[in-house]
């Protein structure tokens, strides 16, 4: 499996790679191929990648959390709420990351749309999240095991709990037939 995530991990990161040189190979004629051009597209993805970082680690606190194991775990809403956060962060911080790479890659594009950039920088984020958790994984730093025993523990204490509770609810209301 960890040989699995290693090879996914590398195939993500080369594929990302090939796409950005070829697009500007192939598009030599409307791209302007200067060094400072490169490098300012490496400066905005590697900020890119810092904020997927954050945005990984403040998830991972919500996603920890009782309640949302107790409610939401594995039904389905991480991706929603990351989604929906990040476009609203994107909106409010007015971070038109996917407008300003299109806008770093081809000279002669067309400004997007602010709702679709603030949507599709969301995305880009949400999706660096992703990247960053497997990266994680993969170096140790988070362990998916760790967070399924988690969420066990917690629903078997709240299994316990409310049977605690049914229990004395019951002992309650024989004594309450029995006077």
């Amino acid at each position: 499996m960890l040989k699995n995530n290693k090879v996914s991990c590398l195939t993500t990161i080369f594929t990302f790679l090939l796409i950005i040189t070829s697009t500007s190979y192939a598009l030599a004629g409307g791209v302007q191929n200067s060094p400072e051009k490169y490098t300012d597209v490496f400066d905005l993805l590697i900020n890119i990648f810092i904020l997927a970082t954050v945005i990984e680690v403040a998830f991972s606190i919500v996603f920890n959390w009782k309640i949302f194991l107790l409610h939401m775990h594995d039904k389905g809403w991480k991706v929603p709420i990351i989604v929906v956060t990040t476009f609203l962060f994107c909106k409010t911080a007015n971070l038109h990351l996917v407008g300003d790479l299109v806008n770093l890659l081809f000279t002669k594009a067309h400004t997007l749309n602010a709702n679709l950039d603030y949507f599709l920088s969301a995305l880009l984020l949400a999706g660096g999240s992703g990247s960053v958790n497997t990266i994680f994984e993969i170096i140790k730093l988070r362990d998916p095991k760790m967070i399924q025993a988690r969420y066990e523990r917690v629903v078997a204490e709240q299994k316990a709990t409310l049977e605690k509770k049914l229990e004395e609810e019951k002992l309650a209301k024989k004594k309450t037939l029995s006077s």
